[in-house]
């Protein structure tokens, strides 16, 4: 979407402050633009403005405990509280995808009938280890010196 577009969006998006107000990509569309069928375009021009540094556009799926009981769409964050409940979202989606990311990367090595010691992903930090038939995660502490969590 052009920059005006954009533009017209976040100003709706202010409006609608806290989960309570959130509103569909697909309601956006039809508001703004008085057309059906623009819920995409919306979706990624509002990734767009978050990209630009507007965290404050939270995206309520509606299925998570954050915002239960308020509908689903987008809003604009209206207290600190808000917006830390949606990075722990976040940050529960980010770790829920690095899991499957891993278990992609085992099935990969083990469809090329190689089983690693060590499983770890290319370019992550943190290593994976298979110890007596349990997974321990790897890390570095404050000292450099590896330290293991089961």
């Amino acid at each position: 979407m052009n920059p005006d577009c954009q533009a017209e969006i976040l100003a709706l998006l202010r409006r609608h402050c806290g989960p309570e107000h959130a509103i569909t990509a697909e309601a956006i569309g039809e508001l703004l633009f008085g057309r059906r069928g623009l819920g995409r375009q919306v979706r990624a021009a509002i990734a767009e403005l978050i990209e630009d540094g507007h965290g404050e556009i939270i995206a309520n799926t509606g299925g998570g405990e954050a915002f239960q009981g308020c509908p689903a769409g987008y809003f604009w964050a209206a207290t600190p509280e808000q917006a830390e409940a949606y990075y722990q979202v976040l940050v529960s989606r980010h770790e829920e995808l690095h899991h499957r990311m891993e278990s992609a990367w085992r099935a990969k090595l083990r469809l090329e009938h190689q089983e690693p010691e060590q499983l770890a992903l290319p370019g992550f930090g943190g290593a994976r280890q298979v110890v007596a038939g349990q997974r321990v995660l790897a890390h570095a502490t404050s000292s450099g010196q590896a330290e293991a969590r089961r």
